[in-house]
């Protein structure tokens, strides 16, 4: 069964990208897309959406492998970011979040990173809960966005 990082290769070269244009036109670096493929790092859910949404493919079938490689009727694209994210399924609160967000500046993305992961990993700790997920970037602009 594939994984879901050979799944975005071959999604990837479907498209007859290389991982550089790849990752550009995510916001991403092209190091992330190859942790992704290789399985090094989880591709994250967020990211999926955007995939999804940018290249018209099967979000389905990038989480799970089941269905096309692309969507029959993908997210519409161009939509404001609380739109989109609420179109993807998120929660008002979320969709707001996600849509100021993605009109900091890069500068203040990465600080807004690191307080989520600080505040998550503050929160796991009081549990006593060890955390699986961390965000390491979220990047995005008033059309399209991708957390990582």
């Amino acid at each position: 069964m594939e994984t879901t990082g050979e799944r975005v290769r071959k999604l990837r070269k479907a498209l007859r990208l290389n991982q550089t244009e790849f990752a550009s036109k995510l916001g991403r670096r092209q190091q992330t897309v190859a942790m992704w493929e290789s399985g090094e790092r989880k591709t994250p859910d967020f990211t999926f959406a955007a995939i999804a949404q940018l290249f018209g493919a099967n979000e389905r079938w990038l989480r799970t492998g089941d269905g096309e490689m692309f969507a029959t009727e993908p997210l519409s694209p161009n939509l404001p970011p609380y739109e989109y994210a609420r179109q993807a399924g998120c929660g008002d609160g979320a969709a707001q979040i996600f849509a100021r967000y993605c009109e900091l500046p890069p500068e203040q993305k990465a600080a807004f990173e690191a307080l989520v992961n600080n505040l998550f990993a503050a929160k796991m700790a009081t549990l006593g809960i060890t955390p699986s997920i961390k965000i390491n970037s979220i990047t995005g602009d008033n059309n399209n966005a991708t957390i990582n």
